[in-house]
């Protein structure tokens, strides 16, 4: 079981597309670019080669046995146009060097070409003992990476072999490291609608070629992607019929479509439809990868798992003949909830008040009782309690362990992002601000029923606030004002909140014994090279 939180450990005043690009992964030891959050976050008591006396990271405090990241680089692109330099860029794998580059190409995040995870991932794996397993993030653009969504320059097929490329090097950069879990590829990168991506043949087999790519190199290692939960209604991810272009040579939104059809055990897809014995082709029919993974965040305990067991699970995604001449799905996949969660600052809109909160978890600091009543995000702490309890509690009916279909899943998130209203706050775009996003949403135990604002920058376990300089309070984009690289900065302090603890509670009373390790690499972490 996956028992995750989904983890970007940006620092305040960094955004997405300030360097080092949401890696925050590389680095030799001496000279660490993000150092200080690694030992604030996954430190292992066990991985102790520097002789540091610290307490257990704040990712095990929590009792998490994974993280699933956003970003992990080769060489990090900084603009849209230089995806057609991929031809000439050096993307070698060199087992004598573990550690760093000095230098990128130009048009790269220039600190560093990103060339060594190797440290991070020693230290979420602590020797064996009480692992915390890294699922890397491949990046891909869904607004430039699919002749649906981009007709114009950079061309989408550049940006589809810079992300190949990139997805090969990681997987035969990191695929040897017993802390990586797998790879996710792509996070929300289906776009509904007519000029989206997921209704295109050519989407799936996409994400299928990145997905081989990844098993060529990392046999061992498990391939997922990120699906979000829109458009509204029962999972049209998977209920809307394929289609391909028409035109091979003419692939880009607009362009005439043909049906894609396949054999009624779903196989053999394209566009021959005339024969009785094929039928229309859908999502679960093509997809290769390992692991279905969704961001759901409406009712994750109820309708969308209920609504894919359904569909998926019992194969009921097709338009079945009433005489059950259509299999049902002859391969289900496991499922896991790539990002679950809510905002801090959730707000009632309507409805009756919550019920007073549970004395088990009331307070801020466990030690203060009754601190945190009547505090603004009480609401997201119950909530994250009880769909904590639908997802890993004794009675859960969802959890693989109790023959449900769910193997676990990754809260969003571990800590705030301060970035994440940019859109509707261009002016300050590194402050703390509430969204102005009114989507509704319905959440929680009846009859509250939460309806609340989507606070995109409030959904963090952890409350972050300056911890060190330099700072820029301006939210300059500049990367002189900021003075200096990432790796200089002082990690930001990180607050739990209630939402931390009643997680906690839920993760700790339900986490399996833990067995010693064997038969597992020892991994000694040594200047240039890997024993």
């Amino acid at each position: 079981m996956i028992r995750g939180v989904d983890y970007t450990p940006r620092p305040i005043g960094d955004g997405p597309s300030l360097e080092p690009a949401s890696d925050y992964f590389w680095g030799d030891p001496s000279a660490a670019p993000a150092r200080l959050t690694w030992l604030r976050d996954v430190w292992g008591t066990t991985y102790n080669t520097a002789q540091l006396s610290l307490p257990p990271g704040l990712v095990r405090q929590l009792g998490a046995n994974s993280i699933r990241t956003y970003a992990w680089w080769k060489f990090a692109p900084t603009s849209a146009a230089v995806y057609a330099e991929w031809p000439r860029l050096d993307w070698s794998v060199g087992p004598e060097v573990r550690y760093g580059m000095s230098a990128a190409p130009s048009g790269f995040a220039r600190f560093p070409a990103h060339d060594g995870g190797d440290q991070f991932l020693d230290l979420c794996w602590n020797h064996g003992v009480d692992p915390i397993y890294v699922v890397i993030g491949i990046t891909i653009d869904p607004w430039l990476g699919f002749p649906s969504t981009n007709a114009k320059q950079p061309r989408w097929q550049d940006v589809q072999a810079f992300t190949a490329r990139t997805a090969e090097w990681l997987a035969r950069r990191y695929g040897y490291h017993p802390a990586v879990l797998g790879f996710c590829i792509g996070n929300e990168t289906n776009l509904a609608g007519v000029v989206g991506t997921d209704r295109y043949l050519e989407y799936w087999r996409y994400l299928n070629s990145l997905a081989a790519i990844v098993k060529r190199y990392a046999p061992d290692k498990l391939t997922m992607t990120a699906f979000a939960d829109y458009p509204r209604g029962r999972l049209s991810i998977v209920t809307t019929p394929l289609v391909e272009y028409a035109d091979q040579s003419n692939p880009h939104r607009g362009a005439p479509t043909v049906p894609v059809c396949v054999d009624y055990d779903g196989a053999n897809p394209g566009p021959d439809c005339g024969s009785p014995a094929r039928r229309r082709a859908f999502a679960p029919d093509v997809y290769q990868l390992d692991v279905w993974g969704f961001n759901s965040y409406r009712t994750p305990e109820t309708g969308d798992l209920a609504g894919f067991k359904d569909l998926v699970i019992d194969g009921r995604y097709t338009a079945a003949q009433a005489d059950g001449s259509v299999p049902a799905n002859p391969e289900p996949k496991p499922l896991v909830l790539t990002e679950w969660g809510a905002p801090v600052s959730i707000r009632t809109r309507s409805g009756l008040p919550p019920k007073p909160p549970n004395p088990d978890w009331v307070a801020v600091d466990p030690g203060v009782a009754g601190q945190f009543k009547g505090a603004p995000g009480y609401n997201a702490a119950r909530l994250i309690q009880q769909l904590a309890m639908d997802m890993y509690g004794p009675r859960s009916t969802l959890s693989t362990a109790n023959g449900g279909i769910l193997s676990g899943g990754y809260l969003f998130e571990f800590s705030d992002e301060w970035w994440k209203e940019d859109v509707h706050h261009p002016g300050d775009w590194c402050k703390h601000n509430a969204g102005t996003n009114a989507d509704k949403f319905t959440w929680g135990e009846p009859p509250a029923q939460f309806k609340s604002y989507w606070d995109e920058e409030w959904f963090g376990l952890l409350e972050i606030s300056r911890g060190g300089v330099p700072h820029d309070d301006s939210c300059s984009t500049s990367l002189d004002r900021r003075g200096a690289p990432p790796g200089a900065r002082a990690a930001d302090t990180l607050k739990p909140r209630a939402g931390f603890y009643a997680l906690q509670k839920v993760l700790l009373a339900t986490k399996p014994a833990a067995t010693p390790p064997s038969g597992l690499p020892h991994i000694q972490f040594i200047s240039s090279q890997v024993r």
